[in-house]
């Protein structure tokens, strides 16, 4: 197991100090000063002191390995928002990113027909829809499962669930699909993609 070594101000540090001792460097700065660094090394840290982003130098490029969670306003497509909410969430990691959309419907809002939302950040490819989960809420009644569809690298669709059959199928949304759409319904979608790139 390795341990800690500690060095104080001024110290020389030898060849004896240092030998087995494995430097790890961690720099601490804002994003214009990591934009502006010239010599970044493969292996290098950097914490971002005004937007609490972890990233790593790869000798490429610099990768996201960590940050807080960021809104984003997604586009939700047959969907009339009017005094409705739609809230956006997501972060990144190593080339992944996590996201949630929730939609909220209220008095003057309405599901027109295929509900689509777009992505925080686009995808590595159209299929990135496994491990998604999705839902339709009937306030105060009942949840319905939905499916995730994929749309392209920048959207999703969401579709209801078509029991009618032999086998499940998928249907687009309506005005009364999967149920009559009121106030204080909603839905919501979340998952987890590969980016089209991992830096940033």
């Amino acid at each position: 197991m390795s341990s800690l070594t500690t060095f104080t101000v001024g110290q020389a540090l030898t060849a004896a100090l240092m030998n087995g001792v494995s430097i790890r460097t961690v720099v601490a700065g804002t994003a214009a000063e990591r934009a502006a660094y010239a010599t970044p090394f493969s292996g290098m840290t950097w914490w971002e002191t005004d937007t609490f982003r972890k990233y790593v130098y790869d000798g490429t490029g610099w990768i996201v390995m960590a940050e807080l969670t960021q809104s984003y306003t997604p586009t939700v497509g047959g969907f009339t928002l009017g005094n409705g909410t739609i809230l956006g969430t997501y972060h990144r990691s190593d080339g992944w990113c996590d996201f949630e959309v929730r939609i909220g419907l209220g008095s003057t809002s309405a599901v027109t027909g295929a509900l689509t939302v777009t992505l925080p950040i686009t995808a590595a490819a159209v299929a990135v829809t496994n491990g998604f989960h999705a839902g339709f809420i009937r306030f105060g009644i009942q949840e319905y499962s939905a499916m995730v569809a994929s749309g392209s690298t920048t959207g999703v669709n969401l579709r209801a669930v078509d029991a009618s059959g032999t086998y499940a199928a998928s249907a687009a949304t309506s005005a009364t699909i999967p149920f009559t759409w009121n106030v204080n319904d909603g839905a919501y979608v979340r998952g987890r993609y590969q980016m089209t790139t991992r830096y940033s």
